[in-house]
């Protein structure tokens, strides 16, 4: 290891046991001053005043200070005004306590130069020191509110200084900066924020896939309703810094807005509200683009679901439908199969017009089993024969796009539409990926060997050359 890299190592062992040592003295001096007495007013006891006997009547007596109340009373002695001096406060000792703060800085200093120094000397320092394992083990601290504080803070000036580079050593952590924004503690909260802001910023395409699912789990009603509103504001900041992956990932999402938007708190809908609108923008369909903001009112409000759909109904389908459009218009089209007849017949024709616009059938694959269904009891029992025949039409192309649909997928050519030019992309397994790896990766390790007859007409004349230029050996004397 060259003096450089050891200087580097002396320095980052220095700020986290800096971090460390600030979290403890903080810790310290954060008790001290909540035991801290010297502004208490002491108070004086009171002395049981003497009871007489007269009779059936008890009287209670003040006696004069300083003289004999009778023979038999006890003597009184003035009260002293003088408070008592207040037990000193114990001081933690130099060994607990740094000599100054230039030496062991603050949480916040000593996290800013942590991030510094990855991003002057890379992320190679977080594979020769265990700063990620120290960093996990003061955030997961449920007794020191301080040591989550301080890590919660180290990894936010990681996400900023470290640069697209330091983004596979944080994306991991994003649980954790989730389920820390329920913390007891405000400043913990406040440090879980700015991590999981800072990391979404952050993000590439590919990462918001891996994260996704996180973000579903803090979302679903039952978690918390701190880390469901930060899941739904990374949601809105995503739709900013990495609109095609939250395109193609819109039939994930749908639902989890859609139980957002109706959430007991008020702080949950206004966020969940905000990133639904940000996300249904991104369909991709100029034929629905008027309709979104209809979407969204129908799942906070189901009384204006046939206002929509009428709304709906009028609207002439000309581009072609991906599963980012099938996405948003689904959930309120199976709320359309559940009205009166009238609706219930448009509902039937805006879902046959739309499945013939359906260019991959593996897009309609995720949304068949949830319209077939209700399509199946519209065409049974209905009253109206007409809205029954054109039920039962919307029915039949529904399954001729899936029985192409279910053909592609036994053929292995199942691909989600996405990215914004209706190409699809397919969803590659654990092993394809390895093999893909492997051969990009051996052609690099293998050295090619020329041959004469191999290389052509120059082919001689180069190995010539590059033998020209080697150091002629000087022959030994014999002796």
């Amino acid at each position: 290891m060259s003096s450089s890299n050891a200087v580097d190592v002396e320095k980052v062992t220095m700020l986290l046991d800096a971090l460390a040592m600030a979290t403890r003295t903080d810790s310290a001096a954060s008790r001290a001053r909540q035991i801290d007495t010297s502004d208490l007013v002491p108070l004086v006891p009171l002395k049981k005043q003497p009871v007489v006997a007269t009779g059936g009547i008890k009287l209670l007596v003040k006696p004069k200070l300083g003289a004999n109340f009778n023979a038999s009373a006890p003597t009184f002695k003035p009260l002293d005004s003088t408070p008592p001096t207040p037990t000193p406060v114990p001081t933690p000792s130099p060994s607990e306590e740094p000599a100054s703060d230039v030496r062991f800085p603050s949480r916040r200093e000593a996290s800013e130069s942590i991030g510094n120094l990855i991003r002057d000397h890379g992320v190679i320092v977080l594979k020769s020191l265990p700063i990620l394992e120290r960093l996990a083990a003061m955030a997961d601290d449920s007794g020191n509110a301080d040591a989550r504080e301080g890590a919660l803070m180290t990894y936010a000036a990681l996400c900023h200084q470290g640069g697209a580079a330091i983004e596979p050593f944080m994306v991991p952590q994003m649980p954790l900066f989730l389920e820390r924004l329920s913390d007891k503690t405000p400043n913990v909260r406040t440090a879980a924020e700015s991590a999981a802001m800072a990391l979404a910023r952050l993000l590439s395409d590919p990462s918001v896939s891996r994260i996704m699912p996180c973000l579903l789990s803090a979302a679903i009603p039952s978690r918390r309703w701190q880390t469901k509103e930060g899941a739904y504001k990374i949601l809105t900041l995503l739709t900013e810094t990495c609109p095609d992956a939250i395109r193609d990932l819109l039939p994930e999402i749908v639902p989890m807005v859609s139980d957002g938007i109706v959430d007991a708190r008020e702080e949950v809908k206004k966020v969940a509200w905000e990133a639904a609108e940000n996300s249904f923008s991104l369909a991709g369909n100029r034929d629905i683009a008027a309709c979104t903001s209809s979407f969204l009112t129908c799942i906070q409000k189901p009384k204006e679901v046939p206002d929509s759909i009428i709304k709906l109904s009028a609207t002439t389908f000309v581009q072609s439908v991906e599963a980012p459009a099938l996405a948003v218009m689904v959930p309120l089209l199976i709320k359309g199969l559940r009205e009166e007849t009238v609706i219930k017949r448009k509902t039937a024709v805006i879902i046959a017009n739309m499945s013939k616009l359906v260019t991959n059938p593996a897009d309609a694959c995720l949304f068949l089993p949830k319209l077939l269904p209700r399509l199946e009891q519209a065409a049974k029992e209905t009253p109206d024969p007409e809205c029954r025949g054109v039920c039962a039409m919307a029915m039949a192309t529904v399954k001729r796009v899936a029985d192409e649909g279910a053909t592609l997928a036994e053929e292995g050519g199942v691909e989600r539409g996405g990215g914004g030019g209706g190409g699809g992309r397919k969803v590659l397994s654990e092993s394809e990926v390895i093999g893909l790896l492997s051969r990009a990766v051996t052609p690099a390790l293998e050295v090619p060997v020329l041959d004469e007859a191999e290389g052509g007409e120059g082919g001689g004349e180069e190995k010539q050359e590059v033998e020209s230029n080697l150091p002629i050996p000087t022959p030994t004397p014999t002796p």
